[in-house]
């Protein structure tokens, strides 16, 4: 907050450059107060002009002449104190807009600790907040239907896989689609589309008429809460004088900026470079400032081309990072949830696809225990399985990556070094009352 002496000091500079073009006021410089222009403040040297409770006018006591509370402030340093008469006169002369050229907005630590601040606004629950939101994966890796079915599930209130949605209507700017193509997807994905969800595939580029179109369509549909932006390419300027990382910065905090205006929950949806990286997040075209400046960032990573399975990896600043594992259904055209935690989906297929445990939980099965050497036990796996490994520290570590796995199994593994060569051993301990099938 800016400092009450700031404050005061800009609005009283305000007020009488304003009483200098009024014939109805009369600034006292020497009582510091305003007096009625009528009796001159004559009925009550302590108060001579009050405030009314509604705060927009005023009433003199002695002659009970009322005008507009812009006109006439009495006692200016103790009204001040009054913050409904502050906000107002401050709203009313921009006192804020120009404090902020020459002074910083500062909040002192006890009343940010004490202050009571709304809770972040989520629009689909730890996936989509209010505010900036990307989302960027390769071209035609299915984007589009994702964030269609999206808006779709957001205007008719429904859950977003498991998690739950602000309902509100739903603009979506389908940028690089015809209304043709934008119906066919919506009557593959949906048989009763939502009335709150709304289309355009034209729209002006940013600072160029994008947030006076944004503006008209909040007025006309104030419920909004979602509004899609498919691509942002599509929305940019062509790039100026600037470099690109402040271009990108101020493309983003300009979108970022209407959302937080509106209160809503901005997605836009953007391309992935083809350049491979091991973070998903480096392969978003253009520099570090589109991801430093959003709210939320999510990256839709297909396992291959063909593949129909993908991840999409979320960040950001209001909850916990996570990876969901997701598959795109050809019969509904939705991308269904098949794990909230990709990681272990992916350890999970991979421990049930290797031909390592594959063979020694087969091996377990028949000799229930076993000791012996990495290079023992290629030999005798290789009689059980195809594509064991030749290496022993490779057969070791691929073994260790899954003992968690195999311990669920009630197969323990261990090795140890003893005089001078590591031994392994592996032993299957049975539950009571359970036979070897339910165990493996």
């Amino acid at each position: 907050m800016y400092s009450k002496k700031a404050v005061e000091m800009c609005i009283i500079e305000k007020l009488k450059d304003y009483l200098k073009m009024s014939s109805n006021l009369k600034y006292n410089d020497f009582r510091k107060t305003f007096n009625c222009p009528f009796c001159n403040g004559k009925g009550s040297r302590e108060a001579s002009c009050t405030v009314e409770d509604n705060g927009t006018i005023y009433n003199c006591s002695m002659c009970y002449s009322k005008g507009n509370i812009f006109d006439l402030f009495r006692k200016l340093e103790k009204q001040l104190e009054n913050n409904k008469i502050i906000n107002i006169l401050a709203e009313r002369f921009q006192v804020y807009e120009e404090l902020s050229k020459g002074h910083f907005d500062v909040t002192d630590a006890e009343t940010l600790a004490n202050a009571e601040l709304k809770e972040a606004k989520f629009i689909v629950s730890a996936l989509i907040p209010q505010g900036l939101s990307i989302l960027a994966g390769s071209p035609k890796v299915g984007k589009s239907w994702l964030v269609l079915w999206l808006c779709n599930q957001v205007a008719c209130g429904v859950k977003v896989w498991d998690y739950d949605v602000l309902q509100g209507a739903t603009l979506y700017l389908s940028l690089e689609d015809n209304e043709r193509r934008l119906q066919n997807r919506l009557l593959s994905i949906t048989e009763t589309p939502s009335p709150n969800l709304y289309f355009a595939t034209i729209a002006n580029s940013i600072n160029e008429g994008l947030d006076s179109q944004i503006n008209s369509f909040m007025s006309e549909h104030n419920d909004t809460n979602l509004i899609v932006i498919d691509t942002l390419q599509r929305v940019r300027n062509a790039t100026g004088k600037n470099s690109l990382y402040s271009t990108d910065y101020e493309d983003i905090c300009y979108l970022k900026a209407l959302a937080d205006k509106h209160d809503i929950a901005i997605l836009i949806v953007h391309h992935m470079r083809k350049m491979q990286d091991n973070d998903p997040f480096n392969m978003f075209s253009g520099s570090t400032g589109i991801i430093g400046a959003v709210d939320s960032a999510m990256a839709l990573v297909k396992e291959s081309r063909m593949s129909n399975k993908a991840t999409i990896q979320i960040t950001g600043r209001d909850d916990a990072d996570k990876i969901l594992m997701l598959e795109f259904n050809h019969d509904t055209f939705i991308w269904d949830m098949v794990s909230s935690n990709a990681e272990e989906y992916i350890k999970q297929q991979t421990f049930e696809e290797s031909s390592v445990i594959t063979a020694l939980i087969k091996f377990i099965g028949d000799v229930k225990s076993w000791d012996g050497t990495a290079t023992e036990l290629i030999e005798i796996l290789g009689g059980y399985a195809v594509g064991i490994p030749t290496l022993p520290n490779k057969l070791t570590r691929e073994i260790n990556m899954y003992k968690d796995e195999l311990l669920a199994r009630n197969i323990n593994f261990s090795s140890k070094l003893t005089k001078g060569k590591r031994l392994i051993h592996i032993n299957l301990s049975l539950p009571p009352f359970s036979s070897l099938d339910t165990v493996i």
